[in-house]
């Protein structure tokens, strides 16, 4: 799959999904991608405090940065609030910015944008279907909650889009995104203890490792993706708040995942101009795997994988695909799948594809609350999930220093999740 280029005629930004949706059909060119993006957070709770002054600017820095990198002729302002417009206004031009206010505002502004062949009606409960069926089309589209009903159609496409369905910004970047790549779309449907069930069924198979715990868990997710729906694709795209879709299709069907939270506009931005990039690639990679695999016998015990077995793993089959495209592979494997190594090799050797291997079991760790003053006095709790690696060399003494790895997950601040949009 060739990946689609971006449209450089403008990006729009937007915090409300139907007007941002209105907006999209206006830039319609087969194999481009029409960049998207939601407002930057704003922290109102606490507006006297440097800290969060901070994480505001935090999430101006990565948009403004990409529209530098991209440089459309036109930035879409859409439904933002005066705060959000004066925060990203000290750094975009206003001369080359498009105010849209409302939906009633869209074609007076963007109407010779698109040449349309005509509308397409559809209630707004079903936007996200009438946006992408009305690019499609190279129709308008309008929102008449009079219409009839629409219906999915599966179309003339190798490719296919799982696109778990909310009513947010980052569902019409999934939708765009399909368009842009030429895929079919499957809207999915998660409730949240939906969501929170296959989360603690994938935490129980990874405890277990037990075949019921795998079924149990690929059967739930069965529920919300039918296996069926895939028959005839040659690939798929997952884009899901971390729900392991692929489970379903073994290696039946190629297919990656993109998380939806916190920033799904920056995973595709970034990925596609990265695939664009005029600069030369450097032609290396490097392979990271524990190899820490294990199979159960007859009896229920587990063992190791054999070596003739791991011939046969997806780590070996990684590198030998790489060197057929002429990649210098570099393996790190075994015994040198090492903290050390990871953290070398990862920040400081020049590599295209970093590759891991993330079947190498689990480490135990701690839940840490750390209370903290900001520099004006004013008290904060940061809650996060931590663990703690170490590489032991193996003619180690009493006297040897060891380099010792921390790794944090952030999991709250003052009490907020950390994947709020706050944050």
């Amino acid at each position: 799959m060739t990946a689609p280029l971006i449209d450089r005629r403008a990006i729009c930004i937007s915090g409300n999904p139907q007007l941002a949706a209105l907006v999209s059909c206006y830039f319609n060119k087969t194999g481009i991608y029409f960049a998207l993006m939601d407002p930057p957070a704003i922290w109102k709770s606490h507006p006297d405090t440097d800290l969060f002054d901070q994480i505001t600017e935090s999430t101006v820095v990565p948009r403004t940065n990409f529209l530098a990198e991209v440089k459309p002729t036109f930035f879409i302002f859409a439904g933002l609030t005066k705060e959000e417009e004066a925060l990203l206004l000290k750094r975009v031009p206003s001369q080359r910015t498009i105010f849209i206010r409302n939906e009633a505002e869209v074609d007076a502004k963007l109407a010779k944008a698109m040449k349309f062949e005509g509308e397409l009606r559809c209630r707004r409960r079903d936007f996200l279907l009438g946006l992408y069926q009305a690019k499609l089309g190279k129709l308008k589209l309008v929102y008449d909650n009079s219409a009839p009903l629409l219906e999915e159609i599966r179309g003339e496409f190798t490719n296919i889009v799982y696109l778990e369905k909310e009513e947010d910004v980052a569902s019409v970047i999934g939708v765009n995104y399909a368009l842009a790549c030429k895929s079919a779309i499957k809207f999915l449907t998660v409730s949240e203890a939906e969501f929170q069930n296959i989360e603690k069924d994938q935490w129980s198979l990874a405890r277990s490792f037990s075949d019921s715990s795998f079924i149990n868990l690929k059967n739930k997710i069965a529920k919300i993706a039918d296996p069926s729906t895939a028959e005839g694709f040659e690939f798929a795209t997952f884009i899901t708040r971390g729900v392991p879709y692929s489970i379903l299709f073994a290696d039946r069907l190629p297919s990656c995942h993109l998380l939806r939270r916190p920033d799904l506009w920056q995973q595709i931005g970034i990925a596609i101009l990265a695939e664009w990039k005029r600069n030369p690639r450097f032609g290396s990679a490097v392979i990271f795997s524990p190899e820490t695999f294990a199979v159960k016998d007859m009896d229920g015990a587990v063992s190791p994988i054999s070596p003739a077995e791991l011939e046969n793993t997806e780590t070996l089959k990684v590198v030998r695909d790489l060197k057929t495209q002429k990649f210098i592979v570099k393996v790190l494997k075994h015994k040198k799948a090492t903290f050390k190594n990871f953290d070398l090799y990862a920040s400081v050797y020049p590599y295209d594809v970093l590759h891991i291997c993330s079947h190498g079991g689990e480490i135990g760790g701690w839940e840490v609350k750390e209370k903290f003053r900001d520099k004006r006095g004013n008290m904060h709790i940061l809650e996060y999930e931590q663990a703690i690696g170490f590489d032991l060399p193996d003619n180690a003494k009493p006297t040897t220093k060891v380099t010792v790895f921390q790794l944090q997950v952030f999991k709250k601040l003052d009490g907020i999740e950390w994947t709020d949009k706050q944050i």
